[in-house]
């Protein structure tokens, strides 16, 4: 039996796709860039993505100019709101690497604040507009206009909304004294160009975000993703390579957006070629590719590693 993890050694021959991919993501001129790994399940897309990492990671040594960052979006899963889930992640990835200078760690910090905002945002939609007005004027008719009159549902609803209320004022309620630069709207609208001024440091010249597992995500999930890295991510300095399974993307981007009637553009296609600049599609293994793989697999079992390599 072998378990279905990542291999440490390139048994699918992965070794081209990897020098190709990571030598486009390291070029300076093709930033911001989106890559996409294309594969069905099974196919060795996280195999691929460990090989490109150490290929990135080996140019990187010499440069010492280049971040590279994993992060697996099945994680964000269980999240109220994936885009803030990711752009936290991301966020945190880079102000905690070793090699970032306290410049650039200290733009970061400022950007983790304002993601409290998109946080209110997502608790607005959560709660509802009625609970948002409770919380700002102290007001409590709004929302309980709203409630069942069910006397048991009413007493747990009133104490589930003073929480919710409490919560709000303290985490992200502002007082007078703050101006309309700290405005929710105003935070959205400048993200993108803060985090870009962020990065702006001679010390680094490549964040590389490699994004694994986003087909094994709901939908919605998968749609969130995809939009947080187009509209607050992709800024100079920064490439994403995305391994999924293309067929997977394209359901959900369906299911978000269903056909209109009477129109023959294919939504899905558009969508995914204003995400991704560069698909990259991997071959399905051929009979003679899978019967190799096996062997492997099993000279893999009695070998010791850099034996393996070898073979």
């Amino acid at each position: 039996m072998w378990l279905d993890n990542a291999s440490e050694v390139d048994i699918l021959f992965y070794e081209p796709y990897a020098n190709v991919i990571a030598d486009i993501s390291q070029n300076p001129n093709y930033k911001p860039l989106t890559i996409g790994v294309f594969g069905v399940w099974g196919a060795g897309k996280s195999t691929l993505l460990k090989l490109i990492k150490q290929k990135i990671d080996e140019k990187a040594q010499k440069k010492e100019k280049t971040l590279c960052i994993n992060i697996n979006a099945w994680m964000f899963e269980g999240y109220e709101d994936a885009k803030v889930a990711l752009m936290e992640a991301l966020l945190r990835e880079i102000k905690e690497h070793k090699d970032i200078p306290s410049k650039v760690k200290d733009g970061i910090s400022k950007l983790l604040k304002k993601l409290d905002l998109f946080k209110l945002a997502t608790k607005a939609v959560s709660v509802g507009a009625p609970l948002i007005a409770s919380a700002a004027t102290g007001n409590p008719v709004p929302f309980m206009i709203s409630i069942s009159t069910n006397a048991e549902a009413i007493g747990e609803s009133v104490k589930n909304t003073a929480n919710a209320v409490q919560s709000i004022r303290d985490d992200y309620i502002k007082t007078d004294e703050v101006n309309d630069e700290n405005s929710v709207v105003n935070n959205v609208r400048k993200f993108r160009e803060e985090f870009q001024k962020a990065l702006e440091d001679d010390a680094i010249e490549n964040i590389i975000v490699l994004i694994d597992d986003l087909d094994r995500c709901q939908p919605d999930r998968i749609i969130e993703t995809l939009e947080a890295i187009k509209l607050f991510l992709s800024v100079e300095k920064m490439t994403f390579i995305i391994a999924a399974d293309e067929n997977v993307i394209q359901y959900a981007i369906r299911k978000k957006y269903p056909p209109i009637e009477n129109y023959t553009v294919n939504l899905d296609k558009e969508y995914i070629e204003k995400i991704i600049q560069l698909p990259i599609y991997i071959p399905e293994l051929s009979s003679k590719d899978i019967e190799n793989y096996l062997m492997f697999l099993v000279v893999q079992e009695y070998c010791p590693k850099e034996q393996f390599k070898a073979f």
